[in-house]
C-alpha cells in the first residue's frame, strides 16, 4: 500500500473514531445538564433511576473516551519530508492544521485528566455509597 492510500486510511479511521468520541461527549454533557437541573430542583433523598444513569455517565464516565489518533503515517510524512510530494497547497496547509488539531486533543485530554484526578476521584471516593448505588442501579445495568 502505497504512502498516500495509507495516510488516507489512517484519516479515515481517526475521523469515524472522532465522531464515536463526539457522540459520547455529547451525551456526558447532556448528563452533566441533567444533574445540574436536578441537583437545583429536586430532592436528593428520593432519587429515580434516571438520576443513577446520568450520574454514571457526567461523573463517574471516564472522560467521553480518549482519543488516541492514529499519527504513524503523518509523522513519517512530516519527518521525511514526503509532504513536499504533495503538490496541493490547501492539502499542505490541513496536514499542519490537523497537526496542530491533534495536539490540542492531547492537551485538553490531559487537562481533563488532571482535574479529574485531583478533584473527582478523592469526591467520588471519599462519598460513593455503594449500598445506595447498588439498590439504584439494580434495574438499569
Amino acid at each position: 500500500m502505497n504512502l498516500q492510500k495509507s495516510f488516507y486510511e489512517e484519516l479515515k479511521s481517526d475521523s469515524l473514531t472522532a465522531v464515536i468520541k463526539c457522540e459520547n461527549r455529547i451525551r456526558q454533557e447532556q448528563a452533566l445538564q441533567y444533574l445540574s437541573k436536578y441537583f437545583k430542583d429536586s430532592s436528593l433523598t428520593d432519587l429515580p433511576k434516571l438520576f443513577a444513569v446520568n450520574f454514571e455517565y457526567g461523573i463517574s464516565f471516564r472522560t467521553p473516551g480518549v482519543f488516541e489518533p492514529k499519527t504513524a503515517i503523518l509523522e513519517q510524512l512530516k519527518s521525511s519530508g514526503s509532504l513536499r510530494y504533495f503538490k496541493n497547497e490547501t492539502f499542505q496547509s490541513l496536514v499542519g492544521d490537523i497537526s496542530i488539531a491533534i495536539r490540542n486533543i492531547y492537551d485538553r485530554q490531559a487537562l481533563e485528566t488532571s482535574a479529574r484526578i485531583e478533584y473527582l476521584n478523592p469526591l467520588l471516593v471519599k462519598h460513593h455509597d455503594y449500598e445506595f448505588w447498588n439498590t439504584i442501579t439494580k434495574e438499569i445495568l
